[in-house]
């Protein structure tokens, strides 16, 4: 046999870059977040915080251009008065609003990746009565250890391949905090999501109005062909940056409002991110038309079947014995019920954890916890995978 030739040149390159930004954790998207979140202060500042202003003469009319940019003109039988040539007056709340805006969301982001999301292997004593929070409903989650980290893995917790640990209801490793949400930090994730879409908001909708006050004169005054040379050389020298700009706020305030009334919707139906995804998955399986659907005899979604009451369940061999064969020595098995496509929709898409909206939605926020794991956090920035804890704390 000949040996594989080893990679070379671009494709070892490829692949080394591959591996390091999306099968290890990495500080790239934190770094982006961080050069947006700045490139979106500096936009913000020459919008509220530096205004300038100059005046035109062009024969017997004066314009006016300002920064915020608003142009407008002045006839020979109206005098401008101090008033009318000064800057635009915003709302003295625009500054600090923008000011608190911009340090609380750096605030809530530096939080989120040191935070800890639930790690089950810094638990403390007090703290482990949480790994039994939520019982096993058997369908999506089973009483057993995880067996990549030998702990005990509780009901809606996962093992995060980029944390290397299990986390207590895991929602989802988001890529731009290089961290998990999960039990502890779910309720900063949602404020930190809702911060920004009602900041990107503000920020749009702001450039709009300065835009429409820019061709508001255009539009009353469309003949005037000394203002309209003003204004096309206004725009091309000063509206493709800020055009570059409404389209970064604008693109990204749709798409926050969606993210956050998903996270939202599924909050208040108490279902996770992770959990959504298995869900989806177990709908695509009942579309598919598979001849058997097994219930295990525990599962909680056994209540779901009317039909099943006091009939007697069978073991897989007997089920499905072209799959399953009886054990030789008579070992004890779990057993289940063959059930139709249309029971496996309700046994299966069963949500047994839900109070109701108000409950759950309050329950995700006294779940919520300022807890840090910096030491995590610095690892994972470095693409280096922790190593669990031996034990509790």
């Amino acid at each position: 046999m000949t040996e594989a030739k080893p990679e070379r040149g671009v494709k070892k390159l490829v692949r080394n870059l591959y591996i390091f930004l999306v099968k290890r954790p990495n500080f790239v998207m934190v770094a982006v977040y961080l050069f947006l979140w700045l490139a979106s202060c500096v936009t913000a500042y020459f919008l509220f915080f530096r205004p300038w202003k100059a005046p035109l003469f062009q024969g017997d009319r004066i314009y006016l251009v300002e920064q915020p940019p608003h142009i407008r003109s002045f006839g020979p039988e109206t005098i401008p008065t101090v008033n009318d040539l000064s800057p635009p007056r915003y709302a003295a709340w625009n500054r600090p609003l923008c000011t608190m805006g911009y340090a609380a969301s750096l605030a809530l982001f530096l939080i989120l990746v040191c935070s800890d999301p639930g790690y089950t292997d810094r638990l403390s004593k007090d703290e482990q009565r949480l790994l039994s929070q939520f019982p096993a409903d058997n369908q999506l989650y089973h009483d057993r250890e995880c067996s990549t980290c030998k702990r005990t893995k509780p009901a809606r917790s996962k093992h995060c391949k980029y944390c290397n640990t299990c986390v207590l209801r895991f929602d989802h490793h988001c890529v731009w905090l290089n961290n998990d949400i999960g039990l502890f930090n779910h309720g900063w994730f949602l404020l930190f999501v809702a911060l920004h879409m009602a900041g990107l908001i503000y920020l749009s909708v702001a450039q709009v109005r300065i835009f429409a006050s820019i061709m508001a004169p255009v539009l009353s005054d469309w003949a005037n062909p000394v203002l309209l040379l003003n204004v096309g050389i206004y725009l091309t020298v000063h509206m493709i940056p800020f055009g570059i700009f409404l389209m970064f706020h604008s693109s990204f305030a749709i798409t926050m409002t969606l993210f956050t009334v998903l996270h939202v919707y599924l909050i208040c139906a108490d279902v996770t991110t992770n959990e959504m995804g298995k869900r989806n998955a177990i709908k695509l399986d009942l579309k598919g038309g598979h001849r058997a659907y097994l219930l295990w005899d525990k599962s909680a979604a056994v209540s779901q079947v009317a039909r099943l009451a006091g009939t007697q369940s069978s073991p897989l061999w007997d089920l499905l014995p072209e799959q399953y064969a009886e054990p030789e020595h008579g070992e004890l098995a779990p057993k289940y019920f063959d059930i139709t496509a249309e029971e496996a929709k309700r046994a299966f898409l069963f949500k047994p954890y839900t109070l109701g909206p108000a409950k759950n939605f309050a329950r995700v926020v006294r779940s919520t916890r300022l807890r840090f794991d910096v030491r995590r956090a610095v690892r994972r920035l470095v693409a280096v995978q922790h190593v669990p804890f031996d034990g509790g704390r």
